[in-house]
């Protein structure tokens, strides 16, 4: 996910916000799709390279997002990127530890970042010249996309984990 800062960084215009509203959407779907509460995730390498790939993303995007905001200082630069990876280590360690003893949580987060997505869609320039400003309507629809995303997930890897492992179509229950 692309910070706002660094969006106005690199100038980008027109549905920029649908875009991270989706990519949002998505990786909230992955990560039900990866653990799915099924406890038992994918193979040692395999989990590995995607620890690798996700915190390579994470990296450039918070190297942007503070680069935007130190505006060519390089003591605020570094000191902001240090600051960074220490809050992430152990903001990761504690919400890590929090979920293993309080399941639940990992749905509130799913919600949260399925609600920014809905909303980021309807923050859009494009999306606001074709229904408005932001009226009760938009709040349920983003309320909409939020439950049917969480009802989506959940039902998917809840009540079909074994026909998903094994790669099975499901029977019709």
């Amino acid at each position: 996910m692309v910070r706002p800062e660094s969006r106005e960084l690199l100038r980008v215009d027109g549905l920029w916000n649908d875009v991270e509203g989706l990519e949002q959407l998505d990786v909230k779907w992955e990560e039900e799709e990866q653990h799915g509460g099924t406890g038992k995730g994918e193979g040692f390498y395999e989990a590995i390279s995607t620890i690798i790939v996700a915190d390579f993303v994470m990296s450039v995007d918070n190297i942007l997002g503070v680069a935007a905001a130190a505006r060519g200082d390089l003591a605020l630069l570094i000191f902001g990127l240090a600051f960074s990876m220490i809050v992430v280590m152990v903001g990761g360690t504690l919400i890590a530890s929090m979920i293993d003893r309080f399941w639940w949580l990992a749905y509130v987060g799913s919600a949260v970042i399925a609600w920014t997505g809905a909303e980021m869609m309807f923050e859009d320039s494009v999306v606001k010249n074709l229904i408005g400003e932001p009226s009760n309507l938009t709040y349920v629809l983003m309320a909409a996309i939020t439950l049917a995303v969480l009802g989506t997930a959940h039902y998917v890897h809840r009540h079909r984990p074994s026909q998903r492992r094994l790669g099975q179509q499901p029977t019709g229950d």
